[in-house]
């Protein structure tokens, strides 16, 4: 009995705390998506292509560069690290940009449905970033259904890949 108990219990506990983690993380991953998706809409589509390249190189970069304990990464603060990988990814994005040729449709409906399509997709490979580029459990701590799609290893390459496949479709001339 007292073990039927103690799993009820924890199974209740599990629950209570999933549910009151969700709503604050939906409030997160929405609310980033909405920002990214005015933004994406405010400064075009190259930008908001250049800028999803970029997190991509950015992050590889910031991965396998092996420099950064002398520039204050690595085993500095997680604002130290995050001020390093923002700046490759501007200075990247001011790169890419140039040579990125892609504007948004002229029907202001699927404008908007592109830009949250991107905007959601970026939230997504923000989400796997904290994860695994940048430690972000020091800062906030993710409930377990978060967790549970971006803090694996063997899905960050799924991440990676989900916003390229996303630009190909929608980089596309009409």
């Amino acid at each position: 009995m007292g073990d039927i108990l103690g799993t009820a219990t924890s199974t209740l506990e599990a629950g209570i705390n999933w549910g009151l983690g969700l709503p604050t993380d939906i409030l997160i991953v929405v609310g980033g998506s909405v920002v990214l998706t005015i933004a994406f809409v405010a400064f075009g589509l190259r930008r908001a292509l250049a800028f999803m390249l970029a997190l991509e190189i950015g992050a590889l970069i910031y991965r396998s560069f092996p420099y950064f304990g002398s520039l204050g990464g690595a085993e500095s603060s997680l604002t130290a690290n995050a001020a390093l990988l923002l700046g490759m990814v501007l200075i990247l994005t001011f790169f890419i940009s140039r040579a990125v040729v892609a504007e948004f449709s002229q029907s202001r409906v699927y404008q908007f449905l592109q830009a949250f399509a991107l905007g959601a997709s970026t939230m997504a490979l923000l989400l796997a970033f904290s994860y695994n580029v940048l430690s972000f459990e020091s800062f906030y701590h993710f409930g377990p259904l978060i967790a549970t799609l971006f803090a694996p290893d063997q899905f960050f390459f799924w991440w990676l890949l989900t916003p390229l496949v996303l630009i190909w479709p929608l980089s596309r001339s009409d």
